[in-house]
């Protein structure tokens, strides 16, 4: 009878084992397929997202915008403001360049990182500088945190929805008016990936490639 009971909880133990091992297995096997979506989805993503990068730099409305649905489903936040919908979005970005005429340079400081939620969806995340030149012609530094949701759809990866948080605009004049009053000048982002906490910014331009100069 000892001899049995003994055997039976072998069996058991040899049972769980396997039972362990087989959902170890079964989860590395998800992982590698999740792992394999989102490095497939990345390679799919990365060439449109340089396209609006120099689209941008561009000042290319129409082209810049092609990476974004076009239906009235689109949400693009920026500080305060939620603009709905691509065509009011679009207006909103012909004014913030004001035509093309804006002078603006815009440049990737970190990131962009990936992340796949769920399949055919994409978080990217990233950090923008950009360099422009104020109404009063002193130049401007800034620096702006972007999240962009990608959805997979018939017309391949577009953005449904986005988030622009933006500092306050960086001149020659505003750090010369603080070295004066004894003040340091602020940094304007943070680096390796991290969020940017910004304040809301009105008047003369933002940083970042939606509020024009």
């Amino acid at each position: 009878m000892r001899i049995l009971k003994t055997t039976t909880s072998i069996l058991a133990a040899a049972v769980f084992i396997a039972a362990c091992s087989s959902t170890v297995q079964s989860t590395r096997a998800a992982d590698s397929r999740a792992g394999g979506a989102l490095a497939e989805a990345r390679g799919e993503i990365q060439p449109l997202f340089e396209r609006m990068l120099a689209t941008a730099n561009a000042h290319d409305v129409d082209g810049h915008l092609a990476a974004y649905t076009r239906d009235s489903t689109l949400v693009f936040v920026i500080n305060d403001e939620i603009i709905r919908g691509w065509t009011a979005l679009h207006e909103r970005q012909r004014q913030w360049w004001q035509g093309g005429k804006s002078d603006a340079v815009y440049r990737v400081v970190g990131g962009p990182d990936y992340e796949m939620p769920a399949p055919g969806l994409v978080v990217q995340t990233y950090l923008l500088s950009s360099h422009r030149t104020l109404p009063d012609g002193a130049p401007s530094d800034g620096r702006i945190a972007v999240t962009d949701i990608w959805r997979k759809g018939p017309d391949g990866w577009r953005i449904i929805y986005a988030h622009e948080s933006i500092g306050s605009p960086r001149s020659a004049t505003t750090d010369s008016a603080r070295a004066s009053a004894n003040e340091q000048p602020r940094d304007h982002g943070a680096t390796g990936g991290a969020v940017v906490r910004a304040p809301v910014v009105r008047g003369t331009g933002s940083p970042g490639w939606s509020p024009a100069s």
